[in-house]
This record gives C-alpha cells, sequence and structure tokens, in this order.
C-alpha cells in the first residue's frame, strides 16, 4: 500500500478537522503537523477527538449509505434474516449482497480505508507519545487508548475480509501494521498475515486497553476501562474464549444498570443511562440524511422493514416491542416497522456503539456455553435479569443445556436488533450459516453456507494494485 495517503490523511483530515483549536494554519507537510499535534496534552487530546469523529463520519463524498460506523452495523443489520429491504433504496445492494461483488466497490473501499486510516493514526500516537515528556500516567492513559481504537479496527477488518476465526487461524486475513506511515516507508506494504496473528494483535491491544485505562474520561464517546473490557468482551466471544468473554463482560457491566424506561425513547440520546458508549451528533457538524435513523424511521428514506418472523418472538407486554404494520403502499399488512430508531427533526441523533445490556448476554452466553450446573445457573441468573427488566410478565425458562443457549441467542435478537446485526454477525462467528425465510422477496431467500464467499469482501482492488506484497493470487474467492 502506497501508506503517503495515511500521511496526507492525518495532515488534512485529522489535524483541520479536530484540532483547528491548537493549530491556527495546519500544513501540508507531515512534520511539520506531527510536531504541533504532541506539544501538549490538550493537542493529543484533540487528536483522539479527530479520530472519534471519524468513527462517526467518513463519507468523504459518497453516499448516505457509507458513513463511517453507522453504515457497517446497519449493512450487518440487513444481510441476515431479521430485517427485510425490499425496496430499491440505501442499503439495497448490502442486502441482496451485491456490495461484496466489485473490488472497486464503495463499501468495501469505505471499510478498507477508514480502518487503515484509523489503525495509522493510532500507530502515530503511539510512537509519538513514547517520545514525548508528558508524565508517564498520562502517556499510559494515552497509549491505552490509541491501543483501545487500533484493536477496535482491527476487529473491524478481520471480520469484513477474512472468514470467521471458527475455520482456524490459518486463514489469510489482513496486513498488520504496528508502526505509523512514513516517507520513508511510503512506497511499502505488508502482505495479508494469517487470522490467528491479526486475533493476537487486537487481543494484546484490548487487553492492554482494558489493564490500563481508567474509568473516568472526557467525554461518554471516548473508550474508558469499562468500554475497553466490551470490546474485550466482544473479541473473546468471537474466537470462543468463553471464560475470558465472561469476566470481561462482567468487568465491563461493574457500576452499569438497566433503564428500560429510556428503550422507546428513540435511541437519539448518548446521555441514556444504558449506553456504555456511543457518538454524537452535535448540530453543527450533522451527517443529515446520512444519519442513522434516516434507514428506519421512514420520514428520510425507505424504511428498512422488519420480517413478521422476528416481530413474533416479542409479547405485547415486552418494552421492545416497537413494531406495527405499514399501513400503507405495497407492503402494507405484510411488513413491520420499529419506531426504535426516530429521526430527530435537526438531524442530531446520537448513535449507540455499546449497551449494558449487550454485557449481560455476553456473559450469560459465555458461561452457558462453559455448562456444567453452576455455570448454567449462574447464566439463566443473569438472562432473565435482562428478561424481567424488559417483560413484566415474563417467567424463567428453567431451560439448560443447548435449550439455555438457544433461548440466550434470541434473546441477544430481541435486545440488540437495529444496533449492528446479531443474527447475521453471530451466525458468522458461530459458523452457522443463513438460511432466510419466505418473507424475504424470492430473488434474495438466500442460503448461505459456512464458507460462503460473499460473507466476506473482496480486498481493495486499489490495495491490490499499489502493494507490492499482494498480488491477485492473494484475493478473497470472488
Amino acid at each position: 500500500m502506497k501508506r503517503i495517503f495515511y500521511i496526507f490523511i492525518l495532515c488534512f483530515g485529522l489535524i483541520t478537522i479536530s484540532c483547528d483549536d491548537f493549530v491556527d494554519e495546519p500544513q501540508p507537510t507531515a512534520s511539520v503537523g506531527i510536531k504541533q499535534s504532541f506539544e501538549t496534552e490538550g493537542a493529543v487530546e484533540a487528536i483522539f477527538t479527530g479520530m472519534y469523529r471519524r468513527i462517526r463520519q467518513f463519507n468523504d463524498g459518497e453516499g448516505d449509505d457509507s458513513e463511517a460506523i453507522g453504515s457497517i452495523l446497519n449493512t450487518w443489520n440487513v444481510k441476515g434474516n431479521d430485517f427485510i429491504r425490499p425496496q430499491f433504496n440505501w442499503f439495497v445492494f448490502e442486502y441482496r449482497y451485491q456490495d461484496v461483488e466489485s473490488a472497486v466497490g464503495r463499501k468495501t473501499n469505505l471499510i478498507w480505508n477508514q480502518m487503515y486510516e484509523m489503525i495509522n493514526t493510532c500507530n502515530l500516537v503511539i510512537s509519538e507519545i513514547e517520545l514525548s515528556s508528558f508524565p508517564e500516567a498520562s502517556k499510559l492513559q494515552f497509549t491505552a487508548e490509541a491501543r483501545a481504537i487500533r484493536g477496535m479496527a482491527y476487529h473491524h477488518l478481520i471480520r469484513e475480509y477474512a472468514q470467521a476465526y471458527t475455520h482456524g487461524r490459518d486463514g489469510a486475513g489482513v496486513p498488520i501494521y504496528l508502526e505509523p506511515a512514513t516517507v520513508e516507508n511510503a512506497e511499502t506494504g505488508n502482505s495479508r498475515s494469517n487470522v490467528g496473528d491479526v486475533y493476537d494483535v487486537i487481543r494484546e491491544d484490548l487487553e492492554f486497553a482494558a489493564t490500563n485505562l481508567d474509568q473516568d474520561r472526557r467525554e461518554k464517546w471516548a473508550i474508558n476501562s469499562n468500554v475497553a473490557n466490551g470490546l474485550l468482551a466482544r473479541v473473546y466471544l468471537y474466537m470462543g474464549l468463553y471464560q475470558e468473554a465472561a469476566s470481561a463482560a462482567k468487568r465491563a457491566r461493574q457500576g452499569l444498570m438497566f433503564n428500560s424506561s429510556q428503550y422507546k425513547s428513540g435511541f437519539q440520546d448518548i446521555s441514556d443511562t444504558e449506553w456504555m458508549w456511543g457518538a454524537p451528533q452535535a448540530n453543527n457538524q450533522t451527517l443529515f440524511f446520512g444519519s442513522f435513523a434516516s434507514f428506519w424511521d421512514g420520514t428520510r428514506y425507505a424504511r428498512i422493514y422488519v420480517n413478521p418472523s422476528f416481530v413474533a418472538n416479542f409479547t405485547s407486554t415486552d418494552v421492545r416491542n416497537t413494531f406495527s404494520l405499514e399501513t400503507s403502499g405495497q407492503f402494507a399488512g405484510t411488513l413491520y416497522r420499529t419506531s426504535k430508531f426516530v429521526a430527530a427533526a435537526d438531524f442530531g441523533e446520537d448513535l449507540v456503539l455499546m449497551r449494558v445490556p449487550e454485557m449481560y448476554l455476553i456473559e450469560a452466553e459465555a458461561l452457558a456455553r462453559l455448562g456444567g450446573t453452576a455455570n448454567e445457573t449462574m447464566a439463566a441468573n443473569l438472562l432473565f435479569q435482562l428478561q424481567s427488566n424488559r417483560d413484566p410478565s415474563v417467567s424463567a425458562s428453567g431451560n439448560t443445556g443447548t435449550a439455555l443457549i438457544d433461548e440466550i441467542m434470541l434473546e441477544r435478537r430481541k435486545e440488540l436488533y437495529g444496533e449492528g446485526g446479531p443474527d447475521f454477525i453471530d451466525r458468522r462467528r458461530l459458523g452457522l450459516g443463513l438460511t432466510r425465510d419466505d418473507n424475504h422477496p424470492a430473488p434474495f431467500r438466500f442460503t448461505l453456507d459456512v464458507a460462503d464467499k460473499r460473507y466476506i469482501y473482496p480486498i481493495p482492488q486499489a490495495e491490490i494494485d499499489s502493494n507490492p506484497e499482494i498480488s491477485e493470487s492473494d484475493q478473497n474467492p470472488r
């Protein structure tokens, strides 16, 4: 990869977006930009502010379905069985799995470019912080925060461009970069590391972050120890390291509680007490029609619909039952809409990235998969704590073994629907394949086996063309 691209992004995209308050005239050279960016702790904090904004907003002139992390989450949403995208509108290509057909496609380039830009910025922060004269405590916090973001970025990459970890550690993964791009190494690139090596980097980064980050943070959009443990719990669960997943999830949720009264408030506000982490939407930085709720609310774009077979899992007393039948148009009386995500008049909806209930569900699933009476009892208790908070009429099922695991997996879908496709992403991590039911349009009633090539994106053609260490023979099967 010609990594000079990422130096350019650092100087223009990062500094000019986030550091206007301390760089009066950003210069188009890496050396000047880097020197200015690490003179004070406040300057470094501004770099992090820029990175967090890029997590939410990374479009660079592409379509409204290409707004950074929200775009990735909605892509996962429409690729499973629980949601239906019958109209020709944003995310229809993802719903039809046509987004993975081309190595020059918008989505494959979006994810690759965003995550490697983020990784390079983290590498730069880690490198420069080590050379700084900041107090050791500050250096540790900055490094841990950068490693948390880097670990998260690599986890996105490995899930999008490689087969699941359940296929084994030796499959082709993605290139690993742990040093920042410089003028000297701009024309070089790295080959695809195997899946296991990439996961080793992810674990090391997130374990370091979870161990060293404080609970205190600048704002709720920043990663602290709770969020780092939550990211780590997700990774452990994906790897099948269930004892570690249970422990990390328990650490992540410490001191945090459920609040069912906020479930129907529109998922707009990062201040909601169940939100552990989110991306705020300032009025002067709005994504406009690219905001997350635009694709659900129905007041901006044609909505993503909910599969009736999924709606059937909810009782009328469940606070998460936000569904109503469509009343007009082609799908009246057949497909459901959800009011979980409500579009604000000023386009100011915040984006949820992690919530407390997910940690309960990770811990419960991990314990149930470990098995044994004690673990299953704890898993069932955790599950019922969530269920009874959401539905006052629910009774404990008494399930054990496989039945308990199945109940937890369904609860993940019921609790987290629309927040990043648990139906799709869980199938991928568990190697279950996908079968869409008859509620989907006939051409898109896919049956995908566990190794289907449509589960992963091609390596971007631009990467193959510019990276001497990756050739056409290294491309994912098409």
